[in-house]
C-alpha cells in the first residue's frame, strides 16, 4: 500500500512538474523570440534613422 501510494504520488508529481517545465520553456522561448523581434526592428529603424 505505501509502496502504491509513494509511486502514485511521485508519478503525479513528476508529471506536473513536466508539465511546468514545458510552459517555463515555452514562456521562456516566446519571450525570447518577442524580444529579438523587438531588437531587430529597434536596429533597423536606429539604421534607418542614422543614414
Amino acid at each position: 500500500n505505501y509502496l502504491n501510494y509513494y509511486v502514485i504520488t511521485c508519478t503525479k508529481y513528476s508529471q506536473s512538474l513536466g508539465i511546468f517545465i514545458v510552459e517555463l520553456g515555452v514562456g521562456i522561448a516566446v519571450t525570447a523570440s518577442l524580444l529579438i523581434i523587438y531588437y531587430v526592428f529597434v536596429i533597423n529603424n536606429d539604421y534607418d534613422t542614422n543614414k
